[in-house]
């Protein structure tokens, strides 16, 4: 695709005779060449949109704030460098000003000529600039787009900040360490980090940490061979052979088991596995997400996750606020979520007006995606007609309050009181009070509330997916 096709834009920043000169040649050749004489108007004309390229002269008149003369062609192309990313900038200079070419050129200019200038090679390095901007543009619309698909939600400002560090990472294959709080779609980002990433073409492979059981954890990592074990009656790979040459999201891994922490460790230092039952080490290449809704930096002070290991997991570490602490984002979440839902469902979908937003935005739950999406899926599957209305969101959010959960409607001392629950029901209720008083007073350490019960850890872990207990997230729980 040539120039005169697609006319891409031009913005040329000149306060001499000299930039009208290069216009014209540029126009001819069939770009949309603009000028600029000065930095207001220069400013003026990139707040209207990213132009394709930028070709700048770095000696500029004094602009009428202060800024001295010789400094400000090199704030504008950092101006436009930091407001554009990836923007193809062009420095022409004068004789003798080649300096602060060079300077240009390490402050992020792709190329420089010096006056006078071929304008036959400058046309060339235009035409190849343009072409550049053209495709970085095409990715960002794929990029967008993958966003999209994916639901990924950034209208707060911090998840504006946090899609503009996945887009930077996810170009690379540098391991990238998720946390954050149960619900804030850690997960959903390992997928769109997979896609965006060099390695899209391999698969993706989930493994969750917390799920493993030790006994199996070495063979489900790196495999094993025939015969390795009690059960082995065949060879089989593990996820890190399952990955090679695409990506091994490690979910859940502040759970991973102590003693494999130190195989995991050796693993990612030397880029090989050992299949359990063989000395004969297997060379794989795995792109590295993990992800934790643990506290692990404490993990890693109290000596319950190995400090050489979160060393070796990489720098890039993104942390993914709860909803609660940004609000503006549940209006389009739960928008973007409710056809996604009754389709899922299968029932139809039901317009969601503006106070009943206001009903989710206002309520001191939900705290995360997971919340908004199973109060919606709710209210759908009760399949009225209509819009959604505010009643039967707050009906949704308080139906565990009214169910009993919050206020046993039965206690042991009641004397000859009629329990008005199963004694099933009865039961999970005190369990779930002895395990919420225990966490309290441990400061919710679940090893020691393990240790003062006298409970296995896996069994308390279930005994927390049974009562929907999640001992890191029980700011604001009164039934203790």
């Amino acid at each position: 695709m040539n120039a005169r096709e697609w006319n891409p834009s031009v913005l040329i920043v000149e306060d001499q005779p000299y930039g009208q000169d290069i216009q014209a040649v540029l126009s001819e050749e069939g770009f949309a060449a603009t000028i600029v004489k000065n930095g207001r108007e220069f400013r003026s004309e990139l707040a209207k949109g990213r132009p394709d390229v930028v070709l700048m002269d770095l000696s500029l008149p004094e602009f009428h704030n202060g800024e001295e003369k010789e400094n400000l062609g090199q704030k504008l192309l950092n101006e436009a460098r930091d407001k554009y990313n990836g923007i193809p900038i062009i420095v022409v200079t004068g004789v003798g000003k080649v300096p602060e070419a060079v300077k240009a050129i390490k402050s992020g200019a792709i190329d420089f000529f010096e006056k006078p200038v071929n304008f036959e090679k400058l046309v060339h390095r235009v035409r190849y600039a343009a072409e550049h901007s053209r495709l970085y543009k095409h990715n960002e619309q794929l990029i967008e787009r993958t966003r999209k698909s994916e639901g990924f939600i950034v209208e707060s400002s911090v998840m504006k900040e946090i899609w503009e560090q996945i887009k930077t990472f996810a170009r690379t294959k540098a391991r990238i360490f998720l946390s954050g709080e149960p619900g804030t779609g850690k997960s959903m980002l390992a997928y769109i980090i997979h896609r965006l990433s060099p390695v899209s073409k391999g698969k993706i492979v989930v493994l969750d940490c917390a799920a493993i059981t030790s006994n199996l954890a070495e063979s489900k990592l790196y495999g094993h061979v025939r015969g390795a074990f009690t059960g082995a009656i065949s060879d089989r790979t593990g996820v890190f052979e399952d990955a090679d040459g695409g990506t091994l999201f490690l979910d859940e891994i502040g759970d991973l088991p102590d003693d494999l922490q130190s195989n995991l460790l050796t693993a990612i230092q030397e880029g090989v596995i050992t299949r359990v039952g063989t000395n004969y080490p297997t060379p794989v290449e795995v792109r590295l997400i993990m992800a934790t809704n643990k506290p692990i930096k404490k993990y890693v002070a109290e000596g319950r996750f190995r400090k050489d290991l979160y060393d070796r997991l990489g720098n890039i570490r993104i942390h993914i606020p709860p909803l609660r602490e940004r609000p503006e984002d549940i209006r389009a979440i739960a928008l973007s979520k409710v056809s996604v839902i009754a389709q899922r469902i299968g029932v139809p979908e039901r317009e969601l007006p503006d106070e009943a937003i206001k009903e989710l935005e206002e309520y001191p739950c939900p705290k995360n995606v997971r919340d908004i999406e199973n109060t919606l899926e709710y209210v759908l599957a009760l399949q009225k007609t209509g819009p959604i209305t505010s009643e039967e969101i707050r009906n949704c959010l308080c139906r565990d309050t009214k169910s009993g959960v919050e206020e046993p409607v039965f206690a042991l001392d009641d004397g000859n009181k009629i329990p008005k629950m199963s004694f099933d029901e009865l039961v999970s209720q005190y369990e779930r009070k002895i395990l919420l008083k225990t966490l309290s007073g441990t400061n919710n350490n679940v090893a020691e509330t393990s240790r003062l019960l006298k409970l296995t850890r896996p069994r308390i872990y279930r005994l927390f997916q049974q009562l929907k207990i999640d001992p890191n997230n029980l700011r604001g729980v009164t039934n203790m």
